[in-house]
């Protein structure tokens, strides 16, 4: 019979004598929630109610604690909890509980006037502009505008955008469904013609397209996010989702036109992607995101819910 060394023993339970303090923990947590419950049920009985002062915490050295105790299931249990006390060093502080919506906040959003006529899209500009300025002026844009982009790149890129259209046009059909309108379908069915052409001009035929070309995790992912929230119901949230293509594609067309010029980067003669710059630059696209912006601000104005936070 095969036998485990002394201290092989000692070892394989090691773990488990190093989480006495976290079972300890756990116990005093049941034993405030219990406590929070009988009061809660005397104060609905008219009787009298205990508050109960919670110390101040530093939820940091709790993840640390767990991290030492390297016990993967639990980890895995509270991981979300301690992804965002390790990313957040505005929260894991103070008297808790953890406040799960510590990443929403209300706003004041200005009502539409001639000078600001997208104040809804221009906000969420301005509250996520660092990540929206690497959006925009990613270094795929920037290779892109000088034509020094490596074909293949470019290939790769616009195959999975001509399959991302293909949601992108079921998400329109859930707006058609739900307003009644075709907003921006037109739009979509001329992008998915300028995508075969364009990768017809680099040898890529519409069969390969349909046939041979197989769709990345990113595009699976991203496409059945637009799906998840069209089937949800809510018009507003959908035309929010779908904002940051149709927005990103303009404002991406916008900066590269706005950087043509002699003493600037972008360079147009000989550019083998000058017709991608010229088409999401010019008046067809723009066109759709004015509407899409203005489709978008009229809905946020017009939904009881959400017209309480407009600030007159």
């Amino acid at each position: 019979m095969y036998s485990t060394p002394a201290r092989q023993r000692v070892n394989l339970w090691t773990p488990f004598f190093k989480a006495n303090s976290l079972v300890l923990l756990l116990r005093v947590v049941n034993s405030l929630w219990m406590f929070y419950t009988k009061a809660l049920e005397s104060q609905m009985r008219g009787g009298p109610c205990m508050i109960l002062c919670l110390p101040r915490i530093e939820s940091t050295t709790a993840v640390r604690s767990v991290q030492q105790l390297r016990l993967g299931w639990l980890q895995a249990l509270i991981w979300p909890t301690l992804s965002v006390l390790q990313h957040d060093s505005a929260i894991g502080h103070g008297h808790g509980p953890l406040n799960h919506f510590h990443s929403m906040q209300q706003l004041l959003v200005p009502r539409i006037t001639p000078t600001n006529p997208y104040p809804l899209s221009s906000l969420f500009i301005r509250k996520t502009s660092r990540v929206w300025k690497a959006y925009i002026e990613h270094d795929f844009v920037k290779l892109l505008g000088k034509g020094t982009l490596p074909k293949e790149h470019f290939v790769h890129f616009i195959r999975q955008d001509y399959l991302y259209l293909r949601y992108y046009a079921r998400a329109y059909g859930e707006i058609f469904f739900l307003l009644r309108y075709w907003f921006g379908y037109a739009n979509d069915t001329h992008e998915i013609s300028t995508h075969t052409a364009f990768c017809a001009t680099f040898s890529v035929s519409e069969k390969t397209l349909l046939t041979q070309t197989a769709e990345s995790p990113v595009t699976a992912a991203y496409g059945a996010y637009l799906i998840d929230v069209g089937l949800r119901g809510d018009t507003t949230m959908l035309l929010v989702a779908l904002l940051s293509c149709l927005l990103g594609y303009g404002e991406v067309g916008l900066w590269l036109k706005k950087n043509v010029r002699d003493d600037c980067w972008v360079i147009l003669e000989g550019n083998p992607y000058l017709q991608w710059i010229e088409d999401y630059s010019g008046e067809r696209y723009q066109g759709a995101v004015r509407m899409g912006l203005a489709t978008i601000e009229a809905r946020a104005a017009a939904d009881p819910l959400r017209n309480t936070g407009l600030k007159s």
